[in-house]
């Protein structure tokens, strides 16, 4: 979970307070184009939404703001598809 790297790995650059964080990650397919040469839909992914289950002093804002630079390290979700709707939310442990 390249995610929760970037929270720990940026959490002292940008004064963050993470003391525990895991992420569950939920996708969800659909029908994506015909097969060439066939009938059949070919699957595809259509959203991601991941899940921060996370123990910090930090406010559900400012976790939000600290999301554009997680984001921005994360390889994974930077190679996702730009049509494959990614979000994120957070429950606290």
């Amino acid at each position: 979970a390249c995610k929760c790297m970037s929270f720990y790995d940026l959490a002292k650059k940008y004064g963050m307070d993470i003391q525990q964080c895991q992420v569950e990650i939920h996708g969800v397919t659909g029908k994506g184009p015909v097969i060439p040469g066939t009938h059949i839909p070919s699957s595809k992914l259509l959203s991601v939404e991941y899940v921060y289950k996370i123990q910090s002093a930090n406010s559900d804002a400012e976790l939000e703001n600290y999301m554009k630079y997680v984001d921005g390290a994360c390889t994974v979700g930077n190679s996702l598809k730009d049509d494959i709707l990614q979000s994120h939310r957070f429950e606290r442990l």
